[in-house]
């Protein structure tokens, strides 16, 4: 390299349909984003992590390859686990059980899951301290809940278990929902890092699943099918909702709050008037 230039930054990694989805700086640090919507919308981006470092998915459109069922991402839809019945899996004001959206994972068995290799280089899961999330409704399964484990081998490598259930002290009420979190280490180069959610044998509803660096700032979106952006959910896990006129403008923003009884507030509304000339 010509000493005269100084590289800020590199494009390290690219989609299919060529967008940039992972980049390098000159301080060392990697920024990513997650692609979903049958590859047209971003679902997540994330600072200070490697492409493959985090995940998300809200379960909202479904895709196949020949062998498996899975979400923009690389979120993975289990074989014991489906995609909710929007007629029939609803809340009691009929809505369909979502925490964002219009859609989430029911199972009482697995249902998210985020599978990727463990190592030092590309392509690899590293050495260091990761969270964990995922919101899950409230049906009274206390047993359901975010796990992690590593599988090496065929074997699930002892010590590399831990889950949060929604029994546990930590998770936080908002609405009808529980938002669990998982904060754990990764302390091994082999084998098969696995984030997954689990029903404990009951059904349960899960929504807004993620996983990245413990440190590492991280935003999700989420879309209608107007291609609007309904949902923005924070660092935290956390949503700002987005209402429309159906004009297609701006009605209501709202932001999540444990402390009103239907989980969020309103923060601000919009009215439009027309004159006529």
């Amino acid at each position: 390299q010509n000493s005269d230039w100084k590289k800020l930054s590199e494009v390290t990694l690219y989609d299919r349909y060529s967008n940039p989805i992972e980049e390098w700086n000159i301080t060392g640090n990697y920024s990513a984003a997650k692609i979903g919507y049958n590859q047209n919308k971003v679902i997540g981006v994330a600072a200070n992590s490697k492409y493959i470092e985090f995940a998300s998915s809200g379960g909202e459109v479904e895709d196949y390859d020949a062998t498996t069922r899975f979400f923009g991402g690389e979120v993975k839809l289990d074989n014991n686990g489906s995609l909710i019945n929007p007629l029939t899996d609803t809340e009691v004001n009929g809505n369909p059980i979502a925490h964002t959206g219009t859609s989430s994972i029911k199972s009482s068995n697995i249902g998210y899951i985020y599978r990727q290799p463990l190592g030092t280089g590309d392509g690899q899961v590293g050495i260091g301290k990761y969270r964990a999330s995922v919101w899950i409704y409230d049906n009274n399964n206390q047993n359901a809940k975010i796990a992690t484990q590593v599988v090496s081998g065929g074997q699930i490598e002892q010590g590399s278990e831990y889950e949060t259930q929604v029994s546990s002290s930590s998770t936080i009420k908002v609405g009808d929902w529980y938002l669990v979190n998982l904060d754990f280490e990764v302390n091994s180069t082999n084998g098969y890092l696995e984030v997954f959610t689990g029903g404990g044998g009951n059904l349960a509803y899960f929504d807004d699943f993620r996983f990245h660096p413990l440190d590492v700032p991280m935003t999700t979106y989420v879309y209608d099918e107007y291609d609007q952006l309904t949902h923005i959910l924070d660092t935290e896990n956390f949503f700002t909702e987005y209402k429309y006129y159906p004009s297609g403008q701006l009605e209501a923003t709202y932001r999540e709050s444990s402390e009103v009884p239907s989980g969020k507030r309103l923060v601000s509304k919009n009215k439009y008037k027309y004159s006529r000339d």
